[in-house]
């Protein structure tokens, strides 16, 4: 990953930024953690921590706050501002994603979006649509499984084929393309090893009406028509 400030300048941000296929965990100056998955920038200013924590970030991160009830702890994204009550919590915030998430491990979380305020308590998630501007509150069982990426796994919790396809390109560096528009449709839930693309690939095609092709950093999906027919979308 690579951290880098523009000038000497104190006005200047300081950026975190990891590489596709990557991953990095950064302890910033209050002692709080953040673990950056794929392709994500997570930036502060040097005033970071004199009054308030504020960070922008566009990607996914999961953060451990150092306690400091004095100087919140702010997470922005998007239309998206997630500050931290005390906690561990999770933000998945890409630009190119339709879809905004926050996800809270321990402690509390408000969460600020157009659609209003949003507390989450442990094992609840916040999911944010951009294009609706629609935010809804879930329960999962265990919030931590959203943090698998760290550990090399992916946690998909109903989510299209076309958003896990994002997910897929961003850690495994490669481009996916669908030969049919509805295939982007399909949904999944499940946690998968990421080991190798080709045994998520294999994964995922055990449960759904489709087969693949790979071609040097090229992943073609198309449908498997016998299984098509009875597959209920």
């Amino acid at each position: 990953f690579r951290s880098y400030m523009s000038r000497s300048d104190i006005t200047e941000p300081l950026i975190v930024s990891v590489d596709r296929g990557q991953k990095a965990c950064v302890t910033l100056p209050d002692g709080s953690k953040a673990w950056l998955n794929s392709l994500s920038k997570l930036t502060y200013n040097s005033n970071y921590n004199k009054e308030k924590r504020t960070l922008q970030l566009d990607g996914e991160a999961y953060f451990e706050v150092a306690h400091n009830p004095q100087k919140p702890f702010i997470v922005m994204s998007n239309d998206i501002s997630v500050e931290a009550l005390g906690t561990s919590f999770g933000v998945k915030a890409y630009n190119e994603d339709i879809e905004i998430s926050s996800i809270l491990m321990k402690g509390k979380v408000r969460v600020t979006t157009p659609a209003g305020i949003t507390i989450l308590k442990p094992n609840e998630r916040v999911l944010y649509d951009k294009t609706n501007k629609i935010a809804n509150k879930l329960k999962v069982t265990n919030a931590i499984d959203f943090t698998g990426w760290i550990h090399n796994e992916l946690r998909f919790e109903n989510e299209s084929l076309g958003e896990i396809a994002k997910n897929i390109q961003r850690i495994y560096n490669v481009k996916i393309i669908f030969a049919s528009e509805r295939l982007k449709k399909l949904r999944y839930t499940g946690t998968v090893e990421n080991n190798s693309l080709e045994s998520v690939l294999n994964i995922i095609i055990l449960t759904s009406p489709i087969s693949f092709q790979v071609d040097k950093q090229t992943v073609m999906l198309f449908e498997n028509q016998n299984l098509m027919q009875h597959y209920n979308q």
